[in-house]
């Protein structure tokens, strides 16, 4: 039993590959192996340069001050920590909506812009200085109020002064769209019926409330609040064959002063210049 033991034993020995008679000297004369050593970096991961921190605060910045050359909106931008930028509010047209995202395709540093959050929103002011942008030259006729800001309070007087441009006599006219969706028609009106002006000559319509005389028009403002313009034309014919009513829905006039535009022959000249109506303190 105990050789049969240890004829199990040797058979294991050499079945791992160990073979062992005894010391050989010449063993000791064979150099030595040296193992080489891993890399510093071995089994290391690749490392790559990081990106740069996105100054949140700088890049909205400069994109509120994009979106606001967008006409007639209330846009505002949030700046995501990646860069994306998120853009809420209103515009006037469907076409600003695109726009959008061109002022804004020129920031560096800018990632994708979501304009998911912006209505689109058809207001008669914004409408009227877009109709005379489209079928009207500028430069020609001067217009200006008497609040150099263009900010009025609850309670102020508007006064306008519109110049007709230089040379023959042509037919001007003035007209108020207030926030509420109406306009209201400076010039002419009942009170004033006649449409046509010198060339070159100024004219000024409302007072101040010292200026207030009986019979005369005096325009005061206030509610309802929010972004008003003053809108004037200047045509070498009439644009309307009968007086309109001083007041009426902005839509209505609007859709009437398009078509004349449209049906004119000559060159027709205009002007605007926004206001806002505010609280007073």
């Amino acid at each position: 039993m105990p050789i049969a033991g240890g004829a199990v034993a040797l058979a294991l020995v050499l079945g791992l590959g160990y073979l062992f008679f005894g010391p050989r000297e010449d063993l000791n004369d064979l150099p030595a192996v040296e193992t080489p050593a891993p890399p510093a970096d071995a089994g290391a991961e690749p490392t790559t340069a990081p990106e740069p921190a996105v100054d949140v605060a700088a890049l909205e910045g400069a994109a509120s001050q994009a979106l606001a050359g967008v006409p007639c909106s209330q846009l505002n931008a949030r700046v995501a920590d990646n860069g994306g930028v998120s853009v809420h509010g209103v515009v006037s047209q469907s076409g600003d909506v695109a726009r959008i995202d061109s002022v804004l395709g020129g920031i560096a540093g800018l990632g994708r812009v979501d304009t998911s959050s912006v209505l689109v929103e058809s207001r008669p002011v914004c409408s009227a200085a877009a109709l005379l942008d489209a079928a009207a030259h500028t430069g020609g006729v001067a217009v200006r109020t008497n609040h150099g800001d263009g900010v009025f309070r609850d309670g102020d007087y508007l006064v306008v002064y519109a110049t007709a441009p230089p040379g023959p006599p042509v037919h001007l006219y003035v007209d108020f769209v207030d926030p509420g969706g109406d306009v209201v028609h400076l010039r002419p009106n009942p009170a004033a019926p006649e449409s046509m002006v010198d060339g070159g000559s100024q004219i000024q319509l409302g007072v101040e409330a010292a200026g207030i005389k009986p019979g005369a028009r005096y325009y005061q403002l206030g509610e309802p609040y929010g972004r008003a313009v003053v809108m004037v034309l200047a045509s070498a014919a009439p644009l309307f064959s009968s007086p309109r009513p001083e007041v009426e829905p902005a839509t209505t006039y609007l859709a009437a002063l398009g078509q004349s535009l449209a049906a004119q022959g000559g060159e027709i000249q205009g002007g605007w210049q926004y206001l806002d109506i505010v609280a007073g303190e």
